[in-house]
């Protein structure tokens, strides 16, 4: 579930018919938080791969993603490739994006790295619009998990539930 509340949101992951295992949040002005829910702590992050084992990928770009944009932040560049498809280069990352228009939506987002090593990916399927209704999302390492996106809430002006008060994550550093 991803609900947002003017710069400010939450990205919950929870089991199939059962309980949320891990929470990211984050507002405009502060880093993201994890919060690792079956260990019970927290983790500072700067990107998704305490969650989903999406290194580069900075949280707002995700959450665009989510809400079925262009994983794009200010200042990134977007180009087109001779085979149609987009790269999007931000700061510390890039990933060539396939996207699909009736209606546009986006597809797949692959890493593309500068030492041309194996890359994370994502692919988007079953679409509502251009909201993704699943993502299958694969780490460098072949490690792969399959979500599902059963909720998106996007208000403005709204609160927030508050944040777990958990101590710090020792083992995941």
């Amino acid at each position: 579930m991803v609900r947002t509340s003017g710069g400010q949101g939450r990205l919950t992951v929870s089991e199939p018919f059962g309980s949320a295992v891990s929470l990211t949040a984050w507002t405009v002005s502060d880093p993201p938080v994890f919060f690792d829910l079956r260990e019970g702590c927290r983790l500072d992050t700067a990107d998704m791969s305490q969650v989903l084992g999406v290194r580069a990928l900075p949280l707002p770009a995700a959450v665009r993603l989510l809400g079925g944009r262009l994983p794009t932040e200010p200042g990134d560049s977007v180009s087109v490739r001779g085979d149609g498809r987009l790269v999007v280069e931000g700061r510390g990352w890039t990933a060539v994006l396939t996207v699909e228009a009736d209606p546009w939506r986006v597809v797949s987002v692959e890493e593309e790295r500068a030492d041309g090593g194996p890359g994370w990916r994502i692919d988007l399927s079953q679409h509502t619009s251009s909201v993704p209704g699943f993502l299958r999302v694969e780490q460098a390492s072949g490690r792969w998990a399959r979500l599902e996106l059963v909720r998106l809430e996007w208000k403005d002006g709204d609160d927030l539930p508050a944040l777990p008060d958990l101590p710090p994550c020792v083992h995941l550093r």
